[in-house]
């Protein structure tokens, strides 16, 4: 890892769009007993990171907002749990072995076991709670690295790049047919369709005025459909996080074709950049989860029509994220 500043915070962040492997990448560092991971914090109402949400979508030209609380609201992410959190399967080091073995992570964890709980503990009242000592070790948890995973956020993850570069920040991005594919199955049919585009319509409008030489390359958005405008901000941030990221030594972007083609020495990678430790039982933990994703990375070429397919190879040919997927068409 690059050097902190004093007082700096440590920890690490999983950037990238949701839907790309930013679930698969936080649970890879999950694996290690010696991080302490936040899923989506930012999307817990009263959270401090959601009131700086004026600035993750768009990299704005005044980032004073963020300068102003960036650091105190990961300072209190990295030492709450939240109710967005995954699921803790394996051993830490900063958890009590028989707080696991009785099963006290999963109970604190449990909305309803919670809510009991909190009668005696105000502490765990709210969408994000201090960690309890009856659990957790706490001299050890502040040891752990803290690793937030924070989607769809180039504005934050510009920001961080270029202000913080002591932060490890391992970008995940997908092939946009993957990414649309996932995206129509798992948010779109669950969503009111004019919302959505009502919404991405606005998302690029807004970039568009920080920014005119993204408004040039997106054209008449009021002309877009809703694949269309949800592709073109796929285009935005994941070339608005990676030219943040260039040459800068603390910045990883990873493929997710080729995490699940070949996720080892990418995720030992990962580790290394963090000071994490690597051991054989990760090693195997990581193979078993690629064997997972493999099947899941070419999908959308059998799973997308051919106007959509086309919508996607037209919309990858006119990004700069193009040369990592090479002849990558239908077939």
């Amino acid at each position: 890892m690059t050097a902190r500043r004093h007082g700096e915070i440590e920890y690490a962040l999983v950037s990238g769009h949701g839907r790309s492997g930013t679930n698969w990448l936080l649970d890879l560092f999950d694996l290690s007993p010696q991080t302490f991971c936040r899923n989506e914090p930012s999307g817990i109402e009263g959270s401090p990171l959601k009131k700086l949400d004026h600035d993750r979508w768009v990299k704005r030209r005044d980032q004073g907002g963020l300068s102003g609380g960036w650091d105190e609201a990961v300072r209190w992410t990295a030492t709450h749990m939240g109710e967005r959190d995954r699921k803790i399967t394996m051993p830490k080091n900063h958890m009590y072995q028989i707080s696991r073995d009785l099963g006290l992570h999963r109970i604190v964890r449990g909305p309803k076991y919670r809510r009991a709980l909190s009668f005696a503990l105000p502490s765990l009242r709210g969408g994000e709670w201090t960690p309890p000592s009856m659990v957790f070790n706490r001299k050890r948890l502040a040891q752990a690295l803290p690793v937030l995973k924070l989607v769809s956020s180039p504005g934050w993850s510009d920001y961080v790049l270029h202000h913080r570069p002591h932060v490890c920040l391992f970008h995940i991005v997908r092939h946009p047919g993957g990414y649309l594919h996932s995206w129509e199955n798992r948010y779109r049919s669950k969503q009111d369709e004019e919302t959505i585009h009502r919404l991405n319509r606005a998302r690029l409008e807004d970039i568009a005025g920080e920014q005119p030489e993204w408004a040039e390359r997106f054209g008449d958005i009021a002309a877009m459909s809703t694949e269309e405008s949800e592709l073109w901000f796929w285009c935005h941030a994941a070339e608005t996080i990676d030219r943040a990221g260039e040459n800068k030594p603390a910045y990883r972007r990873i493929v997710y074709e080729e995490l699940a083609s070949d996720a080892t020495p990418i995720v030992r990678h990962c580790y290394e950049m963090c000071g994490l430790d690597w051991s054989e039982g990760i090693e195997r933990a990581v193979v078993a989860a690629s064997e997972v994703s493999q099947g899941i990375a070419a999908k959308w070429q059998t799973s997308l029509n051919d106007e959509q397919i086309e919508l996607v190879l037209r919309i990858l040919s006119q990004s700069n994220m193009r040369d990592l997927w090479p002849e990558k068409g239908p077939g």
